[in-house]
C-alpha cells in the first residue's frame, strides 16, 4: 500500500502528476507525470506518455526499485485503459 499526493491535474492539457509520500513500499522521491496526446494521423487513438523520477531507497537495489516502479506504471496504464473504455461504451 502507498500514500500518494496529487501534485497537478490539468484537464485542458491532459496532464496528471503525483508523488508517493508514504506507505509500506515507499520508493524514495517518486514523482510521476502522465500526459495524453492525440495521435496525429489517427485522432480516435491516444498516445500515453508517462515519465517518472525515483531514487533508490536505502536497503534496496536499482533492480528492485525498477521492478516496483514498472508495476506502478502498469497498474496506472491498466486503470486508465479501463476508464477510457468505460467512457467510450457509455457514449
Amino acid at each position: 500500500m502507498s500514500i500518494e499526493r496529487l501534485e497537478a491535474f490539468y484537464d485542458d492539457i491532459h496532464l496528471i502528476s503525483f508523488s508517493i509520500i508514504g506507505g509500506d513500499l515507499k520508493p524514495s522521491n517518486y514523482n510521476s507525470n502522465t500526459t495524453l496526446h492525440e495521435k496525429v494521423d489517427e485522432p480516435e487513438k491516444t498516445i500515453v506518455v508517462e515519465s517518472y523520477r525515483v531514487d533508490v531507497p536505502d536497503g534496496s537495489t536499482k533492480d528492485d526499485t525498477d521492478y516496483f516502479v514498472s508495476n506502478i506504471i502498469r497498474w496506472n496504464l491498466e486503470s486508465l485503459a479501463c476508464v477510457a473504455e468505460s467512457m467510450v461504451s457509455a457514449s
